[in-house]
């Protein structure tokens, strides 16, 4: 073969498939790939569309805590009755930087202070601060922080709406103050260890003097893999604060205080001591105080109603000088709670003041020694 015929034989074996391509099937193939890549296109916006929206910078929550009262005998006088607001909370929380985290806290309340000109509901600011947490197990909060106990206390009483924990209405301190604090969470979960340096004039005062508070709170819950004993939490505290003196000296304003209870899904039952040490008038007289604070709840023994019906306990004994004697007053809590789900509950409770002495004040400025009411509180979240 020449090379002519060799030549032809090379043009005739590469044009052939080109030759042969059908001209509507390259279409269709176009056609495909275009339709290929708008379902593509399609797919990603789909994925957009499922995937979980993307956290908001703020979220607001809040507390109602209102009432109904109904006085047997005691200050407001027999067969006193009224329906009150007591409490609305409303915290507004979110992140501020990587770490870091922010919260307001607002307090609506009845402005029944002696001497002011308006009796109504007030608002004032009851926390704001950021939460920085360089690592996982630990948190510094700086601002309007919450106190070192109060609202600690508050979380195994759980019924701050119907009365306030023994510290907080025995005026231990503030259940809230502009400071700093530095907590630990101790690994395993065994507890945190928390360190407080505060103003010490509380949340609803400016700093009165130079002295600063100190606090340091532990609580532990030291049995968590033993299956019976790992809901019993041991905590305690340690407050050294101090007043400014008619010389300007350092007065002294302690508190120590301890907690032990036990809780499980059906019970649950919490021991509360106090004491508190003030030199009112000079540093070498120092008036102390001691106080108990038994509470608790049983929950319905049934399954069905167990996270609804609940029996609510609690018993208080305060002596405000144990040098003094006669002072002593105790108030015993007893009630019944009905949750109708998780943002509503409502408290049918009898509560007893009684006194030593004949300390309390009616209101036609007669002393008594006894103070019964009844309530129905409503607690509302939202």
């Amino acid at each position: 073969m020449n090379r002519i015929g060799t030549f032809f034989l090379i043009i005739v074996f590469f044009a052939t498939p080109l030759l042969a391509q059908d001209p509507a099937a390259a279409a269709d193939t176009a056609t495909i790939t275009a339709l290929q890549r708008q379902l593509a296109a399609l797919e990603k916006r789909v994925a957009l569309l499922d995937a979980p929206p993307s956290p908001s910078p703020a979220s607001v929550s809040g507390q109602v805590f209102s009432y109904f009262a109904y006085t047997t005998t005691g200050v407001e006088g027999k067969d006193f009755n009224r329906f009150e607001f007591d409490r609305l909370y409303i915290t507004v929380k979110g992140g501020a930087l990587d770490n870091m985290k922010y919260q307001v806290t607002t307090d609506v309340y009845r402005n029944a202070l002696a001497g002011t000109y308006y009796s109504g509901l007030a608002v004032r600011l009851k926390l704001a601060f950021v939460d920085y947490s360089p690592i996982a197990a630990v948190s510094v909060k700086a601002g309007m922080i919450g106190g070192p106990w109060t609202g600690f206390i508050d979380g195994y009483w759980k019924y701050r709406g119907i009365a306030s924990s023994y510290v907080d209405r025995n005026g231990y301190y503030a259940s809230a103050d502009l400071g700093i604090s530095a907590h630990y969470q101790l690994p395993g979960k065994f507890g945190e260890v928390a360190a407080f340096v505060l103003n010490g004039s509380g949340y609803a005062s400016p700093e009165a003097n130079r002295f600063k508070d100190y606090a340091l709170r532990v609580n532990l819950t030291p049995f968590t893999d033993a299956a019976i004993l790992k809901n019993l939490t041991l905590a305690g505290y340690a407050y050294k604060g101090a007043t400014t003196g008619t010389a300007g000296v350092a007065l002294r304003r302690d508190r120590i205080g301890i907690l032990a209870g036990y809780a499980d899904s059906h019970i649950s039952g919490y021991v509360e001591a106090g004491r508190r040490l003030d030199a009112v008038i000079h540093p070498d007289t120092t008036t102390v105080g001691n106080g108990l604070s038994f509470f608790g709840e049983v929950k319905a023994p049934f399954e069905k109603y167990k996270n609804t019906v609940a029996l609510v306990l609690r018993y208080d004994v305060a002596e405000p000088n144990i040098d003094k004697g006669g002072d002593m007053a105790r108030l015993a809590i007893i009630g019944v709670a009905y949750r109708f789900n998780e943002k509503c509950q409502f408290v049918l409770d009898r509560q007893v003041l009684t006194t030593e002495s004949a300390t309390l004040k009616r209101a036609d400025n007669a002393k008594i020694d006894y103070d019964e009411r009844w309530y129905v509180h409503a607690l509302i979240t939202f």
